[in-house]
């Protein structure tokens, strides 16, 4: 969902943009107006784009898709299974958390707290999924030693002492010092998933959503993080890593672009 959104946002910003030169060109009142529009189009979408792309498949009523046994429904924000005579529906949530360098000690045991509350706060089952890597900082940390460099030969270059000199290599060696001594840090994505079964395919797709809303109400309620229901791709990218996961670190970033 988030790629849609982004995509769009750059495609509205790519419009006004090219509506603005057409008015300075021309002077076309026309294209000043659609300069505007474009304008407020693009803020509204990257602010607001989770909204749209949730209620606009349920405000065109698009019809459910199949994809072998599953079926995804109309708001493509459920995946449904038959078996036998029963319907099994299954909705997807992001939790996104708050994070801070300040004291992260703190913060690292406080999170552990929250989710543990969470999880004892859940009124029924669900899965919560944890998919993590570890960040390579090795290119950065050259890259910071590299410049730390330059910096220190400028500075024999000079005849003086230069305080803006010696401000940025100190800068330098608090990074570095920061990074080497630090705890390695991690990309993670967490997921919720909740399940629920019917007799009818529109009693599991209601019930799901109802369940996922509640799971959401109880994460967002007792962590400092947005959770967010995933729908379209986001959604089936989610369902697909219930299977497979990506294989490296590179995978790992072109999935969540």
């Amino acid at each position: 969902m988030a790629m849609e959104n982004r995509a769009a946002t750059v495609g509205c910003i790519g419009l006004g943009v090219l509506a603005f030169l057409l008015a300075l060109a021309t002077g076309n009142q026309m294209a000043t107006i659609l300069a505007a529009f474009f304008g407020l189009l693009s803020l509204a979408i990257w602010k607001y784009g989770y909204i749209f792309t949730a209620i606009l498949p349920a405000m065109l009523q698009l019809q459910p898709m199949k994809f072998g046994e599953y079926t995804i429904a109309g708001a493509q924000d459920v995946i449904v299974k038959k078996s036998g005579a029963n319907y099994y529906a299954s909705a997807f949530a992001t939790v996104i958390m708050h994070t801070s360098n300040r004291n992260a000690e703190h913060m690292r045991k406080a999170q552990s707290e929250q989710f543990e509350q969470a999880l004892t706060g859940l009124g029924g089952v669900a899965k919560i999924s944890i998919l993590a890597r570890n960040i390579d900082l090795s290119e950065y940390i050259e890259e910071l030693k590299a410049r730390r460099s330059f910096a220190e030969s400028q500075k024999q270059k000079m005849k003086s002492n230069e305080p803006a000199v010696e401000r940025e290599i100190e800068m330098y060696n608090r990074q570095l010092e920061t990074l080497q001594q630090g705890n390695r840090p991690i990309e993670v994505v967490t997921h919720i998933m909740v399940t629920s079964r019917e007799q009818t395919l529109e009693g599991a797709v209601r019930e799901a959503r109802m369940k996922l809303k509640e799971a959401c109400s109880v994460f967002s309620s007792t962590m400092d993080a947005d959770v967010m229901q995933l729908t379209g791709r986001e959604m089936l990218r989610a369902f697909e890593w219930e299977t497979y996961i990506p294989s490296d670190g590179e995978e790992f970033e072109d999935a969540l672009f």
